[in-house]
């Protein structure tokens, strides 16, 4: 940004068809849907334009870990809980189109949402919500449940945490410590593991040991610890390394891309199916 120091946190565009990079604001958590992009600074929720950095009209937004999707964004707001003398996250949606004379919607008490078309995917931690969301007789459980904004009803969609919404299909991270099974039969409730879950059906599908999904159309994109997995994925002579990895869910073609997350702006996969936030 230019003023002198190197102590700020930027957001910039990066378009993969020609690897090049456009100062877009000081901010965090970025999160870019058709052309447009939404991201966190100063405790704030702010929208832009990237081509034009143009900056939206929109009612204040506090708080966090915003999505964006067509008209929508998505966010996580603190909320304080009289009842209860605390202070709780909840989900809050905003109608771009609506400027800032649009209301902001509570959701529902949860984090980490993600939007697509008329759905938002969030997650809901028993234990913060004081409900037994999934009537399993305990308060323990972290849940990915669905907000449909035409009709603001809720439905839980699957055990799970960090879900990523593409049209009908939702990328969930499942916390073994969480499910309390050990999914992968190697003796202990430590890993992380990557399914995608289908909507109509309700039937998740196993992706990979791995975390962080990111869901575009047929394409999940997810974070694999060398470390997790016991295995040297870039040749570099440790298992030290995240690595980026990704995922065709119709055909089940698994690609290591044998980069280290931290290192890359981003990594190329079909331009026909990714989305800027892959």
């Amino acid at each position: 940004n230019s003023d002198g120091d190197m102590n700020d946190i930027a957001v910039l565009a990066y378009d993969i068809s020609s690897g090049t990079s456009t100062f877009l604001s000081e901010g965090e958590q970025p999160s870019s849907s058709n052309g447009e992009v939404a991201y966190v600074i100063n405790g704030e929720v702010q929208i832009r334009n990237i081509s034009t950095r143009r900056q939206f009209a929109v009612p204040i937004l506090t708080g966090t870990e915003p999505d964006i999707s067509g008209n929508f964004v998505a966010f996580t707001a603190l909320e304080e809980d009289v009842g209860r003398g605390t202070f709780r996250n909840v989900v809050r949606l905003h109608d771009i189109s609506s400027g800032t004379a649009g209301r902001i919607r509570n959701v529902a008490e949860g984090s980490k949402p993600s939007v697509s078309g008329n759905y938002v995917a969030f997650e809901t931690s028993e234990a913060d919500a004081s409900l037994d969301l999934n009537g399993d007789g305990d308060f323990t459980d972290v849940l990915v449940r669905l907000f449909e904004i035409s009709s603001g009803t809720i439905t839980l969609a699957a055990e799970g945490s960090n879900p990523s919404i593409s049209g009908d299909r939702i990328a969930l991270e499942v916390r073994e410590l969480d499910t309390r099974v050990d999914h992968n039969s190697d003796g202990d409730l430590v890993d992380t593991f990557v399914f995608v879950h289908d909507r109509p059906t309700g039937v998740s599908t196993f992706v990979a040991q791995a975390s962080s999904p990111q869901l575009s159309g047929r394409v999940v994109a997810y974070q694999v610890s060398e470390a997790e997995v016991g295995r040297d994925l870039n040749s570099d002579s440790d298992r030290t390394d995240i690595i980026l990895g990704y995922l065709d869910v119709l055909t089940g073609a698994a690609v290591n891309t044998g980069r280290v997350a931290e290192r890359v702006a981003g990594f190329a996969i079909p331009p026909s199916i990714v989305n800027p936030r892959i």
